[in-house]
């Protein structure tokens, strides 16, 4: 073994590392060169990579870039997705408000038509501020105290 590969990445910044073994590759299978200069020498190192690539290869086009390019690139994505992640969200929560609002508007209704009808029919108590009927038990509070309705 002649060194060890951190973060070796194969298919970009997002898609999983897949189990492999690097072997070493015989000269005409190199793929990839892989240089380590410092910021304020990358210039001069990137012109000298392109001429030597011209000497080389001068049909193939030169497609070297710092490593910084495919990282940037990566959190672009990334920011994207996560806008749209977040539109989403909000998306969800106004319409679950919207639902909900819908339940209780329904509800209103409903009470609506029955105090319509008790009215109508001559039952006595309050509105609904003086009474909640609790249908499990036949009962309801009237004015905060427990109370029995009356059957018929």
């Amino acid at each position: 073994m002649i060194t060890l590969v951190n973060d070796y990445k194969e298919y970009g910044l997002r898609g999983l590392v897949p189990p492999c073994v690097l072997r070493p590759a015989a000269p005409g299978e190199f793929k990839y060169l892989v240089v380590n200069a410092r910021p304020e020498h990358l210039a001069a190192v990137s012109g000298s990579l392109q001429a030597a690539w011209r000497k080389v290869a001068p049909g193939v086009p030169y497609r070297g870039c710092p490593q910084t390019e495919p990282v940037e690139k990566e959190r672009y994505i990334n920011a994207g997705i996560k806008s749209v992640a977040f539109f989403l969200a909000v998306v969800t929560l106004l319409l679950s408000a919207s639902g909900l609002f819908a339940l209780v508007s329904l509800d209103i209704l409903r009470q609506h038509k029955e105090i319509g009808l008790r009215k109508v029919l001559g039952v006595a108590g309050g509105g609904p501020h003086q009474r909640v009927v609790c249908p499990h038990h036949g009962g309801g509070f009237r004015g905060g105290l427990p109370a029995r309705i009356p059957a018929g």
